[in-house]
């Protein structure tokens, strides 16, 4: 394909400025209640060994009463602020990837 060389200065120079964006900490939370592959191939009826070898499952947290998302969310942006060196107020963005 040929482009232009106007074209091509257009796509390759965006019309927006760039913003410097910087990790200053991050944090996580996870459960303490941890479950291996192997409890949890006893739970459904599996044979041992299912889990881990068709899931690439080894262990796995297991949320408790008080361990709700809004709680742990707040554990690992306490992490990430602690990790940071920052207060809370002094944060501009929160970026949360979940799996």
């Amino acid at each position: 394909m040929y482009l232009s060389s106007e074209l091509h200065r257009k796509i390759s120079r965006p019309s927006r400025p760039v913003v410097a964006v910087r990790i200053e900490g991050t944090g996580c939370y996870r459960p303490e209640r941890i479950v291996t592959s192997k409890g949890i191939d006893r739970r459904l009826g599996w044979q041992d060994g299912h889990t881990e070898s068709r899931y690439r499952i080894h262990a796995r947290g297991v949320a408790e009463g008080s361990e709700t998302s809004s709680f742990m969310a707040a554990e690992a942006a306490q992490q990430a602020l602690d990790a940071a060196g920052v207060a809370a107020d002094q944060v501009d963005l929160v970026w949360l990837p979940a799996a």
